[in-house]
Formats: C-alpha cells, sequence, structure tokens
C-alpha cells in the first residue's frame, strides 16, 4: 500500500494482502499512473510502498455490516462533535494506551 501520509502525485501503489507463508517468490508492486505522460524521477530515498506485516491468526475477525441503530446515532455525533470543537480530542481522549494494558494499568 502506499505509505501512510505521504501521497504520491506520481503513482499509488494498489494495498493488497500477499500470503507469504505460501508464497515464496518476488513480491511486485502494481500501481496506478496518476501523473500526466512523460518521464517522472523520484528522490533518492522516496517511500514507494508501505508493508505491514501481521500474524494470520490476528485475523480471525468477523463483522456487524448493517445500517446505523437509532440508539447508536447520539453517541457517534458527540464523537464528530467533539472532534471538530477540540484539537487532539481523539488523541487525548480515544486512542488505546497500550502501557496501560501491558503494565496492568486502568
Amino acid at each position: 500500500m502506499a505509505p501512510l501520509n505521504r501521497a504520491s502525485p506520481i503513482f499509488e501503489p494498489v494495498a493488497g494482502i500477499v500470503d507469504t507463508d505460501t508464497y515464496t517468490a518476488p513480491i511486485h508492486f502494481p500501481f496506478f499512473a496518476r501523473a500526466a505522460d512523460g518521464l517522472h524521477e523520484l528522490e533518492k530515498g522516496t517511500p514507494l510502498v508501505q508493508v505491514i506485516p501481521f500474524k494470520r491468526d490476528a485475523t480471525a475477525l468477523t463483522a456487524d455490516i448493517r445500517a446505523e441503530r437509532p440508539a447508536e446515532a447520539p453517541g457517534r455525533s458527540k464523537v464528530f462533535r467533539n472532534t471538530l470543537a477540540m484539537t487532539g480530542w481523539y488523541r487525548r481522549f480515544m486512542r488505546h494506551d497500550k502501557n496501560k494494558n501491558r503494565l496492568g494499568g486502568e
């Protein structure tokens, strides 16, 4: 996938998952050309793709895809208003604090 927070005006890598535990050949990263036709140069060191490894067993997730329930609307609306009203609200109040769980805190 494209490096997070580094959109390129020249190309866009295609996001995907490669089963590297069973696929042992070199991995190619397809992309969509975004710039006009012509010769384009990337500065040395420019990130091209971002690879995020994960364990397959960590993906045993279930999804509940449905319309929002009426009882859920006020909570979503409150979070949305708070993120607009205060800089850093999500970071301060919604992010999971990994250190608390690892150290046996709250």
